[in-house]
Formats: C-alpha cells, structure tokens, sequence
C-alpha cells in the first residue's frame, strides 16, 4: 500500500533534554507499537521516526545531524510533513 503525504501543524513542543524534544501535531494516524512515519523536509532530506503515540501524533527526536537539526528549530504553528505508518 503506497501512503500519501500528509501535513500537519505543531501544537506541542516539549523539551525532554537538551537533545531531545517531543512535538505534539494535530492529527492522528493508524499505528501499531513499534511503527514509524517518514518525516519530509522540503529541500533536506526523509527519514524514518519511530510513533511516540497516534492520537494525537507525537514524535520524539533526537537532535544528532543536519536533518534533525532542522526539525529542532521548528516551532509551535510550524508544519511537519508525513507519510505512513510504516514497519
């Protein structure tokens, strides 16, 4: 089955250590324990995130390269683009 993107907007950001937050998105999504989404920003990269729970999606992530770095300067109101769950 081929999963469509699907964009979302913030309405969580919760910072669990300096490296790591958890951003709460307005959607839910169809999961089960141990799946993940592939997260899209434009112009950088996909990469896979595993589903921290599905309603509403949250997902936890490590700043530790370009791309996550990139998701850790996201704010409240900002928008992350999806597709799955996968695994």
């Amino acid at each position: 089955m081929k999963h469509r993107y699907k964009t979302a907007t913030i309405t969580d950001i919760r910072t669990e250590t300096p490296r790591l937050k958890t951003f709460t998105l307005d959607t839910s999504i169809e999961a089960k324990p141990g799946q993940y989404v592939m997260l899209w920003a434009p112009g950088i990269n996909e990469k896979p995130f595993g589903v921290v729970t599905t309603s509403p999606l949250r997902l936890s992530i490590a700043n530790v390269g370009s791309f996550t770095d990139h998701i850790h300067t996201l704010k409240v109101g900002d928008k992350m683009t999806f597709r799955g769950a996968y695994g």
